[in-house]
């Protein structure tokens, strides 16, 4: 017989907040001294429409606006080379996942 505390076997409810998905998302990237600025219905097609010519191999600044929330986060120079250069759709793939967490 096991001793201890039995297992509780009831699931674990998560609240959903609702999202408003008509609201535009305002995305404006602070690289080297220039500001690229881009809208979209989300924030990955708002990112999609950002191109950094020669790589962004350097700190950036992104604010993202939706609706009235405002938020900035600062992205290492590797994660903004991966998100905005010229690299490939895997390393692409893992910088857009975790610019996804850090605005959730």
């Amino acid at each position: 017989m096991p001793k201890g505390k039995p297992k509780s076997k009831i699931a674990k409810t998560v609240k959903v907040e609702n999202i408003d998905t008509t609201q535009q998302v305002k995305l404006s990237v602070k690289c080297v001294g220039r500001v690229y600025n881009s809208s979209g219905s989300t924030l990955d097609e708002a990112l999609d429409k950002i191109k950094i010519g020669n790589g962004a191999r350097a700190l950036s600044v992104i604010t993202v606006t939706r609706g009235e929330s405002v938020r900035e986060k600062i992205l290492n120079s590797s994660h903004t080379n991966n998100l905005f250069g010229n690299t490939g759709p895997t390393s692409r793939g893992i910088a857009l996942r975790w610019v996804r967490a850090l605005f959730q």
